[in-house]
């Protein structure tokens, strides 16, 4: 069974670029180091006081996911829409994922990773971004500043990287897309950065689908990401995304190909946000 797989499933589970941590080899940009490693700016717990973009989404909103090997369940992983903070005086959406393998699978490699997004609430590019891994004997940890106005990545060791302008983060990839508008036919290109690399997403909107998962039967988009292969960079293996036709556009079901088989993510229950 491909443990690893699953782990790196797990891992990006709240987000449509798991192709990333199951094998796509990117477009490598070249390391900068600008500067000395610097401190990272708090973010302070702050409600919002002005009038913000409508998204499909609020502060409060929870989705509770099994994640499959087959036929077999693996483990969990929750999405989660945090209280707005605030961060170099922005207005932030506060994006939580966490993943982990069931005690039957953590027997053989254990999974418990934590990933965060900080948004900015107007324009929607990235600010922050950390990680925290603990799979098997491996653990990682990882924080990202983004400085839109230079169109920079500041890592916690201080080294930095150029970025794409309205860049994003490999978490907050999804809720952006949510926001977007988009048909059967559809292809949207996202910039994103993720370990010190730079590549260019399309997210192609195949088709519309009833699904039912254990939450419910909903009638969705089925969207995938993609990689376009230039000869130096190619992706391995793909990844379907299921999200509901509604005003909400709510992820409902994840599928990604491994080398053996393929790993699901069926939503098992939710809570809008808001409320």
């Amino acid at each position: 069974m491909e443990l690893r797989s699953l782990s790196r499933v797990l891992l990006s589970i709240g987000s449509l670029l798991i192709v990333i941590s199951m094998g796509v080899m990117l477009l490598a940009q070249t390391d900068t180091d600008l500067s000395p490693a610097v401190e990272l700016p708090p973010a302070v717990e702050l409600p919002p006081a002005v009038e913000l973009p409508p998204t499909p989404f609020l502060p409060g909103e929870k989705l509770v996911f099994g994640v499959y090997y087959g036929a077999m369940e693996a483990g969990s992983a929750t999405m989660e829409v945090l209280p707005m903070t605030k961060m170099r005086e922005r207005l932030c959406y506060h994006f939580r994922t966490t993943a982990g393998t069931n005690k039957f699978f953590s027997f053989f490699f254990k999974v418990d990773d934590v990933v965060e997004s900080l948004i900015d609430a107007r324009t929607f590019t990235s600010l922050r971004f950390e990680k925290h891994l603990r799979e098997g004997n491996y653990s990682a940890d990882q924080w990202i500043v983004f400085k839109p106005d230079s169109n920079l990545a500041v890592y916690h060791n201080g080294k930095r990287f150029r970025t794409y302008p309205k860049v994003q983060d490999v978490l907050s990839v999804l809720y952006y897309f949510r926001t977007r508008d988009f048909e059967v036919g559809d292809t949207v290109f996202v910039p994103t950065h993720a370990d010190r690399k730079n590549y260019p997403l399309q997210i192609i909107v195949h088709k519309t689908e009833l699904v039912t998962v254990p939450a419910g039967t909903f009638v969705c988009y089925m969207v995938e990401p993609f990689l376009k292969s230039t000869g130096v960079f190619k992706q391995k293996g793909r990844i379907w995304v299921w999200l509901t036709m509604n005003q909400y556009k709510m992820p409902v079901k994840m599928k990604s190909e491994i080398e053996i088989g393929s790993i699901t993510a069926e939503l098992i229950s939710y809570q809008l946000g808001g409320k």
